[in-house]
């Protein structure tokens, strides 16, 4: 979070995801394990003692310990002088007591950093907090165990040991936040390799009443990153769960908003339609998306969204260039925007070659062009050739792009993830580079790796596991 800044330019850098998002999310860590009143008397403390002058980090530790009695500074340092965050191991012994261990949390490979890690907890026995260091430790813990209680911590959470079950089967007791941390949890050790697609495809199934948008939007990613590596003859399987899954809650929201309804379920009935028309590939959902697309029948916003892009991930040609004229004729940039999305999710392997040739030609507006790439490449259909396109006319490409954010036509790019893709991919980046952005293309290939390594893992059996799940749904 923190790091030397030696010129105006490194100072630039500084502001970014690391120091705004990751800085506010270990102190409201801090503040949770602190207590809000404790927290709030060494700010305010720390306020008065430095009123009219100059501080630093140490400043606000030193009051935050005056009021607390916890070795703030020496906690804080762990979070802000390095890069990173632990996963927490919580493994039950032979006894009531549960261990709790820490290790650097990567995708690939290993790490050696250690945190002080500030641990809530809460089972039957009742809550309970600690600072982890590294030494494992042991807590007196019934039923009903949940680390991280509260969902505020900032570091992962890896259940053994049959706790991950047992904490699975009370999802629906705990609290929004600790459910969306659960499910996130599940889904980044799944791609790290510390759980299998099948434990995260149980987890999801039992989420068909789940009310929070969040929670559904994180569960639906992961089964999407499935979905990406399923074998052809497994895809129907997947679209199978995914109808099942999310029939119940499509069928109580339905396509027409209620008077008074919040922007959360409206928001939730357009990710739900969309999932359902899109991944689930339901053919009742495709049918009256058209319907109301080609109507312009619904004026919520997000009905109509999710209506376009079931269109668009279901059309065909005629649609692709519906699309690109309504673009071009949009009254305002948002419809510009929209349009050219629905354009790009069209599975028609010709649809690659006629949009990079209009980022090009500039028939797309600039500002617009390295996210039209992004999702070119990332289709799941067509991405393939789209790669090839985009190879194929690298330095027009290039050219084209706006340089700041010509890395950024490479965001969706691990989905590339194909035997027959990924090693072509790299193997691109060792004799070309796009001009200042080695270590974005390097971060891009990484993820591109954890995707490979994926696809390894858990594409054989993969159609076996989603078709045991589906008789475990809530309906």
């Amino acid at each position: 979070i923190e790091i030397p800044v030696a010129s105006p330019e490194e100072a630039d850098a500084m502001f970014d995801v690391l120091t705004y998002e990751k800085g506010s999310s270990v102190l409201r860590m801090l503040e949770q394990y602190l207590g809000e009143e404790a927290f709030r008397a060494g700010v305010s403390h720390y306020l008065k003692t430095h009123s009219f002058g100059n501080t630093d980090n140490e400043d606000l530790w030193a009051s935050l310990e005056a009021v607390s009695s916890e070795p703030v500074g020496e906690i804080m340092d762990t979070w802000i002088f390095q890069g990173g965050f632990p996963v927490v191991t919580a493994e039950r012994g032979g006894d009531d007591a549960v261990t709790l261990s820490q290790r650097q949390f990567r995708y690939l490979g290993d790490g050696d950093a250690t945190w002080k890690v500030p641990v809530l907890y809460r089972s039957d026995d009742g809550d309970g907090h600690l600072l982890l260091e590294q030494e494992p430790v042991r807590v007196p813990a019934g039923d009903g165990l949940v680390v991280n209680a509260g969902g505020e911590g900032f570091y992962r959470v890896d259940y053994g040991d049959g706790l991950g079950a047992s904490v699975g089967e009370r999802l629906a007791e705990l609290d929004p936040i600790e459910r969306f941390s659960v499910v996130s949890d599940l889904l980044a050790n799944m791609l790290a390799g510390n759980a299998d697609a099948e434990e995260y495809i149980g987890l999801v199934a039992g989420l068909g009443d789940e009310e929070e948008n969040d929670i559904w939007s994180v569960a639906l990613s992961g089964i999407g990153e499935l979905d990406r590596v399923a074998s052809s003859d497994d895809r129907p399987t997947v679209q199978d769960f995914v109808k099942d899954l999310t029939k119940a809650k499509t069928d109580t929201l339905g396509w027409i908003p209620e008077v008074g309804e919040s922007d959360r379920v409206r928001a939730l009935r357009g990710l739900l339609l969309r999932t359902r028309g899109t991944l689930g590939r339901d053919q009742a959902t495709i049918e009256q998306a058209r319907t109301i697309e080609s109507s312009g029948a619904s004026t919520d916003a997000e009905v109509a969204d999710a209506a376009l892009m079931i269109t668009a991930a279901n059309g065909d040609l005629d649609d692709f260039e519906r699309f690109v004229a309504a673009s071009r004729t949009a009254p305002t940039p948002q419809l510009t925007v929209k349009y050219l999305r629905a354009a790009a999710a069209v599975p028609d392997t010709a649809v690659p070659e006629r949009m990079v040739r209009m980022i090009i030609d500039r028939d797309i507006r600039t500002q617009d062009s390295f996210w039209v790439l992004a999702l070119l490449i990332g289709h799941r259909e067509t991405g393939a050739r789209a790669w090839e396109v985009v190879t194929e006319n690298w330095d027009d490409v290039l050219d084209a792009l706006p340089p700041t954010n010509a890395y950024r036509m490479l965001d969706l790019m691990f989905y590339r993830s194909e035997p027959d893709v990924a090693p072509a991919i790299r193997a691109w980046f060792d004799d070309h580079e796009i001009p200042g952005a080695d270590k974005k293309v390097s971060q891009r290939l990484e993820q591109l790796e954890v995707r490979t390594r994926l696809r390894e893992r858990e594409t054989e059996g993969l159609g076996e596991a989603f078709h045991s799940a589906s008789g475990q749904q809530v309906s």
